[in-house]
């Protein structure tokens, strides 16, 4: 994996990857790429996009782009079985 992307992403950005197949989700959106960054930390990500050469890059991404998704993920421990979620600890 390749260390790209800003310097608060201090994670292997995960490679990228173009839409084979809408397989669960609206067969009417066309995406067209997509990637996943990891974050040492909500702060770290914060950071980032306070960070005025950030603010002004961003500026020619937003311009390119007709459609985009952010979303916020947490990691889950995996469960014993493929899809299944273990429950909290109470």
């Amino acid at each position: 994996m390749a260390m790209e992307g800003p310097p608060q992403a201090r994670k292997p950005m995960l490679p990228t990857a173009a839409k084979a197949l809408m397989l669960i989700g609206p067969s009417h959106e066309r995406w067209d790429h997509c990637f996943i960054a990891e974050y040492p930390s909500v702060a770290a990500f914060v950071e980032m996009i306070r960070d005025p050469v950030y603010r002004e890059a961003v500026k020619h991404r937003q311009a390119a782009v007709e459609d985009s998704r952010l979303i916020r993920l947490k990691p889950l421990v995996p469960g014993k079985t493929f899809g299944e979620i273990p429950e909290k600890p109470r």
